[in-house]
């Protein structure tokens, strides 16, 4: 027998993570070979030059081959901001950015405008996290100098032009346009 002790870089990329003892049988005196291919782990590289990839199996089960196992790392960008990321890290929910004048924040989407859930888990892809925009709405009425409804209310965006109702003519009066 022979053991092949898997070591895993932990989330932050700082250390290793307790060894995974993998017990194998072979024959004694036969020399073991890994295919590393086949050792492959997603979201993980084998360290090949620090990883040994074969032994001699010894009679007193001893023989003791060890793959270390770096962990990748992604692209994550959020609001427009790139940072790398490991493999298994733990995305929470970041700060609700500033709003433009007659918008408001409507929630995070990803690059195909899918809502996002957090937290995310970055995987073994890269991830695109952006705000959503929704334009303000506003109901618009029309009253005259007395507080009389003349039209409305009107649901109306931000920013979007609007067309003001007729004005009668009032003997003695000019009409010179409406206030907010």
């Amino acid at each position: 027998k022979y053991t092949v002790k898997k070591f895993y870089m932990n989330e932050t990329g700082t250390d290793w993570m307790a060894p995974v003892d993998d017990v194998r049988y072979g024959t004694t005196g036969a020399t073991v070979t890994l295919d590393f291919e086949k050792e492959a782990a997603e979201g993980f590289t084998i360290d090949e030059t620090n990883s040994s990839k074969s032994a001699t199996i010894a009679g007193d089960g001893n023989t003791v081959l060890v793959i270390y196992y770096n962990r990748d790392k992604q692209n994550v960008t959020i609001n427009g901001k790139t940072e790398e990321k490991f493999y298994g890290e733990v995305i929470t929910t970041p700060e609700t950015p500033d709003a433009e004048p007659g918008y408001e924040f409507g929630g995070w989407v990803d690059e195909d405008d899918k809502p996002v859930e957090f937290p995310v888990t970055v995987g073994t892809e890269d991830i695109v996290i952006k705000p959503v925009w929704n334009k303000v709405s506003y109901n618009l009425t029309f009253k005259d100098a007395k507080g009389n409804v003349i039209s409305g209310p009107v649901k109306t965006e931000f920013d979007a032009d609007i067309t003001a109702p007729e004005v009668d003519d009032k003997e003695g009066y000019t009409f010179v346009g409406w206030i907010a």
